[in-house]
């Protein structure tokens, strides 16, 4: 069977994360939307469709797939910017059609056609289907269920001991605490999982004196540097060094944001760096609403 996963025409209301990345990348959680989709579907064909601007660098991160063909396949589509989750498994392959905050989760696509012909038949779903399942409409929209992602992901790591830690480490709910192959928690550690599991996945670092709280995902190759306060609701993707007091943020990956310093409620794209002694404020001077103005 094929899987197609498209991006739908919400997509400039992702922006500016979408300007050079497609929703499969989105890390809510411990794992992408795309990763979610494939532990499903491992055994099918997936296809990827993308804006024509993107395709080429979407080719480069992801080669092993096939990325906006001439002629797509007929199969089952789902939305790149819905997060799919094991429990939705039965409904997506019982559901010819489904739908979210009348945003297309997923349909059947009944036969073969082209590229230019793709979106025109997405525009004429039924969409009075209505499903629970996620969708992200806005980037902010990913902070009010980082939480619930990040638990309910917690349940997919399996303990092992195969890491290295300092005797002083101190472990709070530690049956909520997952520590990766070869990562090494050094000296004074807090890992404290009260609120929430802790995921600390392989070959992460996390330096002396530092406390971090979950629910928190600190990804592959990441390092904590000494001192570091990693507050809830935080997600670390991948080769991040992330230092200072960090609440709530979204680290794409391969971004550096090292030293001291306060960030709050922010979503961090990749290879970004965040200077020395940069802070940010979480709300507003004057406590009003913020205003953002969407799409282009």
């Amino acid at each position: 069977m094929n899987i197609i996963v498209f991006e739908d025409n919400n997509i400039n209301m992702l922006a500016p994360f979408s300007i050079n990345h497609s929703p499969i990348e989105l890390r809510i959680g411990a794992f992408t939307n795309l990763e979610r989709i494939c532990s499903l579907y491992e055994d099918h064909n997936i296809i990827l469709i993308v804006r024509d601007v993107i395709k080429n660098i979407t080719k480069e991160r992801f080669p092993d797939y096939i990325i906006n063909p001439n002629e797509i396949p007929q199969g089952y589509c789902i939305n790149s910017s819905a997060i799919i989750n094991e429990s939705d498994f039965e409904l997506l392959n019982k559901q010819k059609n489904l739908s979210n905050k009348d945003k297309i989760i997923s349909f059947k696509l009944s036969e073969e056609t082209n590229l230019s012909q793709f979106y025109k038949i997405l525009n004429k779903i039924d969409i009075s289907i209505k499903s629970n399942i996620n969708i992200i409409e806005n980037i902010w929209d990913i902070f009010a269920i980082s939480e619930e992602k990040i638990t309910s992901d917690f349940n997919y790591f399996v303990f092992n001991n195969n890491y290295v830690y300092h005797p002083s480490l101190i472990r709070i709910n530690e049956e909520k605490i997952y520590i990766g192959d070869n990562s090494i928690i050094k000296a004074g550690v807090i890992l404290d999982a009260t609120k929430g599991p802790i995921i600390i996945d392989r070959n992460a670092i996390i330096d002396n004196g530092s406390v971090i709280e979950g629910p928190t995902y600190i990804g592959k190759d990441s390092y904590i540097s000494p001192l570091s306060k990693i507050r809830s609701n935080t997600i670390i993707g991948p080769m991040c060094k992330i230092g200072g007091e960090v609440t709530c943020c979204n680290f794409l990956g391969y971004s550096n944001k090292v030293h001291d310093g306060f960030l709050g409620h922010s979503f961090i794209g990749e290879w970004v760096n965040i200077g020395a002694g940069t802070n940010n404020s979480n709300l507003k001077n004057n406590y009003s609403e913020v205003k953002v103005t969407k799409g282009n």
